[in-house]
């Protein structure tokens, strides 16, 4: 390999080690203010992007140990990384696609396990991790209140009870007192 390709692959892994999630899109079609907007968009989100040939980016995934994405490498491609959260990134870029009918996620990794697009367009479909987190904490809660209403219950019954009985024998009290009035 001669050394500037040597050079280029070195810069891709620079730019790829240490993320969680690849994302290979075809940006054919975007004039240089819409790549540049969705490059600020992503990089709000806590990602990277580049533009790289498909051949030094394959070489460069082999090396990191990524595997092949020789069916994502084809035409134009620009990669989408980052450490953070996958979906927001995915999110930016569905998101995008809708306002300018480009970029086409063409697949990637997400935890070096092989996504296509259509994954990765079923990912940016879910909720905000936010909504996510509230629900699974609803989950996890649910069970532990049923107990604490099921350990309750016995007590509160006694409570009712006792309180019924207590009313009950107030009210028979009341009853045989007399009224006051003497016979004369």
């Amino acid at each position: 390999m001669r050394e500037e390709k040597r050079f280029l692959v070195e810069e891709i892994r620079q730019r790829i080690r240490g993320s969680s999630y690849l994302i290979f899109c075809d940006f054919t079609g975007l004039d240089v203010g819409a790549l540049s907007e969705l490059r600020r968009r992503l990089k709000q989100a806590g990602s990277r992007s580049c533009v790289v040939k498909n051949t030094l980016l394959q070489l460069a995934l082999e090396a990191e140990g990524w595997g092949s994405a020789n069916g994502f490498l084809t035409g134009p491609t620009m990669v989408v990384a980052g450490n953070d959260d996958a979906i927001s990134a995915a999110k930016v870029l569905a998101s995008f696609a809708t306002e300018f009918q480009k970029p086409r996620i063409k697949g990637g990794f997400l935890e070096r396990a092989s996504l296509d697009g259509s994954q990765w367009e079923a990912l940016a479909a879910l909720p905000p991790r936010e909504v996510l987190l509230a629900r699974f904490l609803g989950v996890l809660s649910a069970p532990a209140s049923r107990m604490l209403s099921l350990l309750i219950a016995p007590a509160s019954g006694l409570a009712r009870l006792l309180g019924e009985k207590a009313k009950k024998e107030a009210g028979h009290r009341n009853a045989e007192e007399p009224t006051g009035e003497k016979g004369s």
